[in-house]
């Protein structure tokens, strides 16, 4: 609005309110209201502030807010031996080491976003690692250094790990894709060789701590359920 300073942005649950205001004096032209129960609709009217007073409110406008699940892998593994972590190296002076995990998303080709979490919980110097697709043709419990099935060629991203904690990747794209192809989501994390002692541990799906096991997260639209039309009087 021209000569606004600012704008107050109202909410309701039920449509033409009554609405409270619950961000005033928002500068600027747009605003993110978070932290929202899911699949619950909001219905919204915005105010500017000018001349020392408030405009009458906007058009309503709605959304609603979707539903985030969450999804543990079905197999992950590192090449060496079979551990509750998920180790990554390549060192001159030791044994390499890849690291592989799957996701079964036969249900997720009409996803929204995705992301995936892994938590380091041992870093040996910063390292740079590398995450592509993989083949899906590996078991965890069968997988060993001889019969891993490599990468696809199709690289993912790529970070450097300096520091144990969280590390997030958006996977919305690569995981729509292998959803409508196969409906199995298999990454390989995989080091570029060096001289030095760069080892990346990554926590498994075996951890004893939930919270830090790897995580797909992902939206899916809000579910429309069907309406049928009112069924009249009948006489029998």
């Amino acid at each position: 609005v021209a000569g606004a300073t600012g704008y107050h942005v109202k909410r309701a649950t039920v449509s033409g309110g009554p609405y409270t205001t619950f961000a005033a004096g928002v500068s600027g032209t747009s605003y993110s209201d978070t932290g929202l129960p899911a699949e619950t609709t909001y219905y919204y009217v915005v105010s500017a502030i000018e001349d020392g007073g408030q405009s009458p409110d906007s058009p309503e406008a709605s959304a609603t807010t979707p539903v985030v699940y969450t999804m543990a892998p079905v197999a992950d593994a590192y090449v060496e031996n079979t551990s509750t972590n998920l180790w990554v190296k390549n060192s001159s002076g030791a044994p390499v080491r890849n690291a592989y995990l799957t996701f079964d998303v036969h249900a997720l080709t009409n996803v929204q976003s995705a992301t995936l979490t892994l938590t380091a919980n041992r870093v040996d110097g910063a390292g740079t690692l590398y995450y592509g697709l993989a083949p899906t043709n590996w078991s965890e419990n069968a997988i060993t250094w001889n019969n891993q099935p490599g990468g696809t060629g199709v690289f993912l991203f790529t970070n450097i790990v300096s520091a144990t904690g969280q590390v997030v990747f958006d996977v919305t794209s690569a995981l729509a894709s292998q959803a409508a192809n196969g409906g199995l989501f298999s990454i390989e994390i995989t080091q570029q060789a060096n001289s030095g002692n760069e080892l990346i541990q990554f926590c498994s799906r075996e951890s004893a701590i939930p919270s830090l096991r790897p995580v797909l997260t992902y939206v899916l639209p809000a579910n429309t359920p069907p309406t049928l039309a009112t069924i009249t009087n009948r006489t029998i």
